[in-house]
């Protein structure tokens, strides 16, 4: 047995503990904001395919065709049913296209809005900080 071993371990107790609406908010960020995101795109869609805007309809057709794989994909057992899935959903492109962009919006848009409140509820220092020191410099005469 040496001088230094110990065989007792300490339990690691935080300092301090996280409040439930920050794991609230993160649920929110990783749960509902795709689903948000897929819904806003589709319904996105439906108002735009009604829309006569010639760019609108030029993008949307461009969008709107399948994905095209390679040959290959066709002959792994897998990867066939999920090539034949994806091709039959109707305007596949442009809904991805556009579920990014509204979840790249949305989730910036929670960040600023969980920056503003962290900002507002949390101290400044945690348990473990200092506050800087307040020292006053003296003007130097000779």
């Amino acid at each position: 047995m040496s001088k230094y071993a110990q065989f007792a371990t300490k339990e690691v107790v935080a300092p301090y503990k996280i409040h439930p609406i920050w794991r609230g908010i993160g649920f929110v960020m990783m749960i509902i904001v795709p689903i948000v995101a897929w819904a806003a795109a589709d319904e996105l869609l439906k108002y735009a395919q009604g829309l006569e805007v010639s760019e609108v309809q030029r993008f949307i057709s461009y969008l709107s065709g399948p994905f095209v794989y390679p040959e290959w994909v066709y002959s792994v057992p897998y990867l066939d049913d999920f090539a034949r899935w994806t091709r039959g959903i109707e305007l596949l492109k442009a809904k991805l296209l556009l579920f990014v962009i509204f979840l790249v919006a949305f989730s910036g848009l929670l960040s600023i809005i969980y920056a503003m409140i962290y900002r507002m509820a949390v101290p400044r220092y945690a348990p473990l900080d200092e506050p800087a020191p307040k020292i006053r410099a003296k003007k130097y005469t000779r």
